[in-house]
């Protein structure tokens, strides 16, 4: 007989918040995703993210860069591209 072993409830928010435009774009860095976004408490997983517009650069900061791109990022933190990583528990199941 299959049985859950066990079940990870999570639910994920996701505020979408469009950033105010400057005269000069945030710079828009890159994303290595070593970092989870958002908290994760009593099994909800709660994210809130912004978009805005930025100034990103491919090759480095002595390449090309590109005007008005957008990118999204967490409150208070620098948009990123790719955009912040988001880690969903997973559920396990077994035989008993």
């Amino acid at each position: 007989m299959l049985r859950t072993a066990a079940v990870i409830a999570a639910s994920i928010t996701v505020l979408l918040a469009t950033g105010s435009t400057t005269a000069r774009p945030t710079r828009i860095l890159p994303n290595d995703n070593t970092h989870p976004a958002g908290t994760l408490a009593s099994g909800v997983l709660t994210v809130t993210l912004e978009t805005r517009t930025g100034t990103w650069q491919p090759d480095g900061e002595g390449g090309k860069a590109l005007d008005s791109l957008f990118a999204f990022a967490e409150p208070g933190k620098a948009p990123s591209t790719p955009g912040p990583l988001i880690r969903v528990p997973g559920v396990r199941s077994g035989r008993q």
